[in-house]
């Protein structure tokens, strides 16, 4: 079994023991939560109204659902509150995923982690989602808008970065406009939505957009939420295919630092499901989700362009600055080839002419420019180094030949 849903209270069920409870049952993995309201205890009352409430909730038309939604609704107080059982205990306005992530990292063979994460409350969802969804194992976002009191409308920029991010979203919803299921599912049909507790408190609706809808699930968790009467009426509109295991845990069915598994295993047994149903709501529906996000966060990373790699850097020689190792060095311009020949030699054996121009009777070493240019309709020979010869002394190079006089 592959559990969807567990809130890490070790307050309650340490994280070995939930380990021994998982070999004893034969459950394989366990996404982990972090908890909003630790040791949450189990009363009379809740025995005897839960079945009462849920059963309202899931009933046929309208009036009584919706007599029941509001009852449902006041238990969460505006004081930061919730009503469970008739005691009090305080929401956690940001549950801890920093515990989660630890956890998932002991142990990444049988812990993967959902991202908690509150628009109404004192972190910045993104940033939080974007922090997280670093670490391996982290599989996606679960959000609370019953408990943390918001409207669904206040999570569509958190939707918005988990299509970003591929990443599939855990919902417990509240009542009205805090469980506007459909403008969700609506606004964004790429996201994988999972809704707690059989789409609790609108558990026909939800569960028959989960028929309909191939981005939408449900999960069948919680005692106190999901009974016999409601996970069949789950598997008949949603179908197996989109029904998940979930435990809710490890509230109600723990004991001296165990969780009972064997309690929600034979709860799945009693459904009548065929085996490969039951592999299917057992395992094999979750397991493919994460399998899909995996799938697409990696082909959407391979579609991203490597940054090119920077240069390295020159090192100095001795005596540089490190500026001017930075500094790339300028190219000089090569000296044109010494011309040799024929040409040249008697060029040298002609004598210079009397009216020929300055340039040409003692020309002067200079850096070597290109081609001739005319100057008032004469032709200036290029100009040329002189020729050192050994001992220091400098070679008077050959004479240029005189130009010959404009026409009058």
């Amino acid at each position: 079994m592959f559990d969807c849903h567990f809130h890490l209270d070790e307050i309650s069920v340490s994280l070995v023991g939930l380990l021994e409870s998982q070999d004893a049952a034969g459950v394989k993995k366990t996404a982990l939560i972090a908890p909003m309201c630790p040791d949450v205890k189990h009363n009379t009352f809740m025995k005897v109204a839960g079945p009462i409430l849920r059963r309202a909730i899931a009933a046929r038309g309208r009036a009584i659902p919706a007599a029941a939604r509001a009852v449902y609704q006041s238990l969460v107080k505006k004081s930061g509150m919730v009503d469970i059982g008739g005691s009090l205990y305080r929401i956690r306005a940001q549950p801890d995923n920093d515990r989660v992530m630890r956890a998932v990292a002991e142990r990444p063979d049988r812990f993967v982690g959902w991202i908690f994460v509150n628009p109404a409350g004192p972190a910045d969802p993104e940033h939080e989602i974007r922090r997280c969804a670093k670490r391996p194992g982290m599989i996606g976002v679960k959000v609370h808008p019953y408990w943390h009191n918001y409207s669904i409308q206040k999570l569509f920029k958190t939707a918005a970065v988990c299509r970003e991010l591929s990443l599939p979203m855990l919902i417990h919803l509240g009542a009205d406009e805090n469980g506007d299921f459909a403008a969700l599912a609506d606004r964004f049909p790429d996201v994988t939505m999972i809704f707690a507790h059989a789409g609790l408190p609108y558990i026909r609706q939800v569960c028959a957009l989960a028929g309909r809808r191939p981005n939408v699930y449900v999960d069948l968790s919680c005692s106190e939420y999901v009974d016999y009467r409601i996970a069949k009426i789950a598997l008949a509109l949603a179908g197996p295919e989109k029904c998940l295991f979930g435990s809710d845990g490890p509230y109600f069915h723990h004991e001296k630092g165990r969780f009972n598994y064997a309690y929600f295993a034979d709860f799945l047994n009693s459904l009548g499901l065929s085996s490969t149903d039951r592999e299917r709501v057992a395992y094999d529906n979750f397991e493919k989700i994460i399998e899909k996000r995996a799938a697409k966060r990696k082909a959407d990373l391979s579609l991203v362009p490597e940054k090119p790699k920077a240069a390295p850097e020159r090192k100095a020689k001795p005596g540089e600055g490190k500026h001017a190792a930075a500094a790339k060095p300028k190219a000089r311009p090569k000296p044109a080839a010494r011309k040799s020949g024929p040409a040249v030699l008697k060029a040298a054996s002609e004598p210079v002419a009397k009216d020929a121009p300055a340039e040409a009777k003692a020309p002067v070493p200079v850096e070597e420019k290109p081609a001739a240019v005319a100057i008032e309709g004469k032709v200036a020979a290029p100009k040329k180094k002189a020729a050192v010869k050994k001992g220091g002394k400098k070679k008077a190079p050959p004479a240029a030949e005189a130009p010959e006089p404009a026409a009058a």
